[in-house]
Formats: structure tokens, C-alpha cells, sequence
């Protein structure tokens, strides 16, 4: 088989398949290297009648993040829960807004934010900030900044990266300010 050296023949091997062998090895596939290898082992594993779960799912949208498939990645979470009522975790969500971030669809992200149905967390709103940080955008790291503070009130690095995304659009009073507030709360 095409996947991770000996593990793949391990799983070519195996007598029986279940759903966490397959979500195992699409979970792997995305995070070494060969990301571009979980949808076909999808289609595989669902050509045979084997019916993704939440984790299959996170893997699939992970290796769509890794090879920046907006599409793709879009279709994977309407499937998911279109066509096999599996309700998005915030996983799910982080994934989504994470590929939707990195792809500079910032506004995008933000707004999938906003209308998720479950309350985001400091994970998913911390992949917007990152995302804010590599494609310049401060009113929306500011925003970010401002929810991520709420859940994770104690987190620095939060600040750190508004700093530096001040500093980076030289916006030195603004650095000044964060530095401080970071001073302030110890």
C-alpha cells in the first residue's frame, strides 16, 4: 500500500477493519506527511460501506487544512453533517475556521465564528488570531484578542502575538499598550 511504510501494510493486512483502524490511519495520513492520502482512503473505506465517525472527520479536515482544499475541506464538513448527521464538535469548528484562517478568508472565518451553534472556545478563536497574525489584519486580531482574553484570561502568549502584530505594522503606541497590560497582569 501507498501509506506510512509499514503501518499501511499493517493495515492492509488486518483481518478486519473497523472504523477506528480507518479513522487511525486518515488521522495519520494528515499529520505525517501525506495529507493528500486521507480523502482517497475516505472514498475507499466509504466505497466498501464503512461509515465515518466525528474523528474520521477531524482527520479529513486536517489534511485539508495541511494542503490548504478550501473546498474540499468546505464539502467534508457539509457531508459530515448532511449526509451522515454526525453534529460538529468543536473540533470540527476549530478545523474550519483554522483552514478558513490560513487561507486568508479571515472575514469568512470570523463569521463562521459567530454563527457556530455552540460556544466558541479559546481554540477556535485562537485560530483566528493566528490566522489575523500571518495575513496582517488587526481589526480582526483585536476582536480575537478581546474573546481568546475572556476564555483564557491568564494565557500571555495571547498577547505576545498582538504585540507582535503591532509591532509589525508599526504601530508602536499600540505595542506599548499591550507590553503594559502584560506588565499590569503579571
Amino acid at each position: 500500500m501507498w501509506m506510512l511504510g509499514s503501518h499501511g501494510r499493517v493495515f492492509d493486512d488486518m483481518e478486519e477493519r473497523t472504523i477506528v483502524s480507518w479513522s487511525a490511519m486518515i488521522q495519520g495520513l494528515a499529520m505525517h506527511g501525506q495529507a493528500e492520502e486521507a480523502p482517497k482512503l475516505f472514498a475507499r473505506m466509504t466505497r466498501i460501506g464503512i461509515k465515518p465517525n466525528g474523528v474520521t472527520f477531524i482527520g479529513l479536515l486536517h489534511a485539508c487544512n495541511y494542503m490548504g482544499l478550501i473546498d474540499e475541506g468546505r464539502s467534508f464538513f457539509a457531508k459530515m453533517t448532511n449526509d451522515y448527521r454526525i453534529i460538529p464538535q468543536i473540533e470540527h469548528y476549530g478545523c474550519m475556521v483554522d483552514l478558513l484562517s490560513r487561507a486568508a478568508l479571515l472575514q469568512e472565518a470570523h463569521d463562521f465564528i459567530i454563527n457556530m451553534p455552540i460556544k466558541p472556545n479559546g481554540v477556535v478563536w485562537g485560530a483566528l488570531l493566528g490566522g489575523c497574525r500571518v495575513h496582517k489584519h488587526i481589526e480582526l486580531a483585536e476582536e480575537a484578542i478581546k474573546n481568546v482574553l475572556e476564555l483564557d484570561p491568564l494565557n500571555d502568549g495571547y498577547y505576545v502575538v498582538l504585540s507582535n502584530i503591532y509591532a509589525e505594522a508599526k504601530r508602536w503606541e499600540d505595542v506599548s499598550r499591550v507590553r503594559k497590560l502584560m506588565r499590569d497582569q503579571g
